[in-house]
């Protein structure tokens, strides 16, 4: 597969991406409409499933930097050797780690969280914010990245772009593509945790809203 089909395959994932924004009204609908609730409510364990699975697949990066390093330690201090695809790739594995991380953290209420509110509040108070959070500032910003990232994207498979070491990795196009991908499951996880939060604010489940919380 060539560059041209590479990029007419983005231009399709920037189109479903931006098709599914329409998603987002299905947490606004569970307010209001009880027939979307139990749509909702699959969806988002859907999203925690995909997210989770990808996060739990890309923690084991972190085991293979521990070895990169470790391997990149003695041969630079015992043999005074240096690889630049050795360094390369533990750099690509920790980016790879960082964001497919992340939205499965996000869903495990895992990221550090600066509120010294949260505590003082309710379950259904605390689920309120959380939809705010996710609707009006979380979603709004994985579109963000996707729209800043996708013509810098474009731009390096365009090339095949690769390493401007003379030795290093031939991949630079694919590690640059973390960013619209991180774009996409945070976009992802956004809609869950609104979906999750609105069924916790319509049916008083108090553990549905610790949960989205």
């Amino acid at each position: 597969m060539g560059a041209t089909q590479f990029l007419n395959l983005g231009h399709a994932i920037a189109v479903f991406a931006l098709a599914a924004c329409a998603l987002f009204v299905l947490p606004i609908a569970a307010l209001v409409w009880r027939p979307a609730r139990s749509a909702a409510g699959w969806l988002a364990r859907l999203i925690d499933e995909v997210t989770g699975a990808i996060g739990k697949t890309c923690a084991w990066l972190g085991l293979l930097m521990a070895f990169g390093i470790g391997a990149a330690v003695v041969l630079r201090y015992a043999f005074g050797l240096s690889f630049a695809k050795l360094d390369e790739a533990i750099m690509a594995a920790h980016a790879a780690m960082i964001v497919g991380a992340a939205a499965w953290t996000l869903a495990e209420n895992g990221h550090v969280r600066v509120d010294v509110l949260a505590e003082k509040l309710s379950p259904r108070q605390r689920a309120a914010i959380e939809w705010i959070g996710a609707m009006a500032f979380l979603a709004p910003f994985a579109a963000l990245i996707f729209w800043a990232s996708a013509p810098y994207v474009a731009a390096s498979w365009r090339v095949f772009e690769a390493s401007t070491a003379s030795d290093g990795l031939r991949i630079v196009f694919l590690v640059k593509t973390l960013g619209p991908a991180l774009a996409l499951m945070l976009g992802a996880q956004a809609l869950a945790q609104a979906c999750k939060a609105a069924l916790a604010l319509t049916t008083h489940n108090v553990a549905a809203a610790g949960a989205a919380a």
